[in-house]
């Protein structure tokens, strides 16, 4: 019993990891799109708003919007994952000992969240 359990913490535990890891990346895009922002507003201010500025415009935003999203989808797996494993060793402790990702987390509250479960439960 104590192997299965030893080696279902050491998962949460990467996947824990993994999430911050994510979670860090995900920082690093909005920062770099604030400064592909900042870049494109000053070339403006001194440009035509042409049919190039909206092109790179609309590109650079999907592009943002596809990384951000691709960041999303991972972390929304892994919580996933988090909370069964949460379920399986509360269920194999008979007490309730992780409930961060199932209880807490802010993750859950999401509409995005949502709808991946949603999706995924088809």
């Amino acid at each position: 019993m104590e192997q299965p359990l030893e080696i279902l913490f050491k998962e949460y535990d990467t996947l824990r990891t993994e999430i911050i890891s994510l979670t860090g990346h995900a920082y690093n895009v909005m920062g770099f799109a604030a400064a592909l922002s900042a870049a494109m507003l000053t070339w403006a201010a001194s440009h035509r708003f042409d049919r190039r500025f909206w092109i790179l415009l609309i590109v650079f935003a999907a592009l943002i919007w596809l990384l951000w999203m691709l960041l999303h989808v991972a972390t929304s797996r892994i919580a996933e994952r988090l909370r069964e494993i949460e379920g399986e060793v509360n269920s194999m402790a008979g007490a309730n000992l992780l409930q961060w990702e199932t209880h807490k987390s802010p993750s859950r509250h999401w509409l995005i969240t949502r709808v991946y479960r949603w999706w995924n439960s088809k």
